[in-house]
């Protein structure tokens, strides 16, 4: 049981974390498509600087490359299925996200409507190349940065870490919804 209760802190610290990253990509991005700073809290529905989705995202993609004949890969193979396979499984996850999360929400969270080969504003070719680019910094930068945090602090302090995210994320979701 104590197992599983770190384990699950550490999968809320890596959701947090990577959504706290994606929320700074969401962040830039649109300060530059926009030419001006949005703001810090104009990404995502939270009331944190988090876009969960990011880490759920990414928790799939960690998910899918334990296939064995993934992790066989080396080298350049590696980083083009990292590449490939994150922008397709990022693609296929934020389309149906966005159903989703149109469908509980009863708003659109973002729209690509007028960005260039889009798909009904909810997915496009440039928004699905940048995911893959994002796979990239994942499995080559936040990965080797979470597990560099991990080996610093101790199990005690990783699981006081990881609750804390999951509650004041499911405080702000609490808050959000009603």
């Amino acid at each position: 049981m104590k197992q599983c209760c770190f384990q699950l802190s550490r999968g809320v610290f890596f959701i947090t974390l990577c959504g706290l990253i994606g929320w700074c990509y969401e962040t830039i991005l649109t300060s530059i498509l926009w030419e001006r700073f949005c703001g810090f809290f104009a990404r995502g529905f939270l009331h944190v600087p988090v876009c969960p989705i990011y880490g759920f995202f990414a928790l799939m993609l960690l998910a899918i490359f334990q296939i064995p004949f993934l992790r066989r890969l080396r080298s350049w193979k590696y980083a083009a299925a990292v590449f490939l396979i994150g922008t397709t499984v990022s693609t296929v996850l934020e389309l149906i996200s966005s159903y989703l999360l149109e469908w509980i929400l009863g708003v659109s969270l973002w729209s690509y409507a007028d960005w260039w080969l889009n798909f009904e504003g909810r997915i496009s070719l440039f928004s699905s190349l940048l995911f893959g680019g994002l796979a990239l910094a994942l499995f080559f930068g936040v990965l080797p940065l979470f597990f560099w945090m991990e080996k610093k602090l101790s199990l005690e302090w990783r699981f006081v870490i990881g609750f804390s995210c999951g509650a004041v994320l499911i405080i702000d979701l609490i808050l959000t919804l009603i």
